[in-house]
């Protein structure tokens, strides 16, 4: 990684899918995805209390996630487009070769140097 050519092809083939195809696959992940259900079952009961209205403090605190997750992805994707003009010139992309060679080295260093 040190000395290899550092050329990225960031042209990808998912460009051709249409907004519409992408939300579909995104829904059906979401929806077959068990992990949030029992997310929100271990942490919601903690914050709901049981002698007012149930659903209503249920439905705020889900909005309250959804908008803060749409804020978070919104933020990774700000920073995705930022590092892929970085990344995708040719300074860049020896600048990332050579990070990632040295984290090997490091790496390999450390477990060299390791008692076991």
């Amino acid at each position: 990684m040190w000395r290899s050519s550092s050329k990225f092809d960031i042209n990808n083939k998912d460009i051709l899918k249409s907004n519409k195809k992408r939300f579909t696959e995104g829904l059906l992940i979401t929806l077959l995805n068990p992990k949030p259900i029992f997310f929100f079952m271990a942490l919601f009961p903690q914050f709901i209390n049981s002698s007012e209205n149930y659903l209503i403090q249920f439905i705020l605190l889900a909005i309250t996630f959804s908008i803060l997750v749409v804020i978070i992805h919104f933020g990774y994707a700000f920073f995705a487009k930022a590092a892929k003009s970085k990344l995708s010139t040719p300074k860049g992309s020896q600048l990332l070769s050579k990070a990632s060679g040295s984290f090997y080295v490091v790496f390999g260093v450390g477990l060299a140097a390791s008692n076991k």
